[in-house]
């Protein structure tokens, strides 16, 4: 958040729960303020929420334009959460923000070649060194 109001120029905007340009809503958010989060940004008060995957379950807002993970997880999941932009039928932006090379991990195909396919952690890697754009 802090880097998302740097961006646009506002000073500790990160620290200003009702802000105009982005709230959060994380499992630490009181009960009041996720209830608020969602009633106005339904109301369309401001444009962005930063979020874990609690949001994101059985919602299914067409406002949604852009979906930004970051980091390891769960391929479906992150699936999941990449899905949740474009409902309406317009076009939708899904960002992955992971590591390209991760310590201890499967960094080439050769080593991937190898590896049980069935484990999270190989197939992120293999996602890592995919190049893919889709629409």
């Amino acid at each position: 958040m802090r880097a998302v109001n740097e961006a646009q120029g506002i000073d500790n905007g990160h620290k200003d729960l009702y802000s105009t340009l982005i709230r959060r809503y994380h499992a630490c958010t009181g009960n009041m303020d996720k209830e608020d989060t969602i009633g106005e940004f339904k109301k369309e008060d401001f444009p962005v929420i930063s979020c874990t995957m609690a949001l994101g379950l059985a919602q299914n807002w067409k406002r949604v334009r852009r979906v930004i993970t970051m980091g390891q997880g769960d391929p479906s999941c992150i699936g999941q959460m990449m899905g949740r932009c474009g409902r309406d039928g317009r076009p939708g932006l899904a960002i992955l923000f992971k590591e390209k090379k991760r310590k201890f991990g499967l960094n080439s195909l050769k080593a991937i070649a190898k590896a049980d396919k069935e484990d999270d952690n190989v197939r992120m890697d293999l996602l890592a060194m995919t190049p893919h754009c889709s629409n």
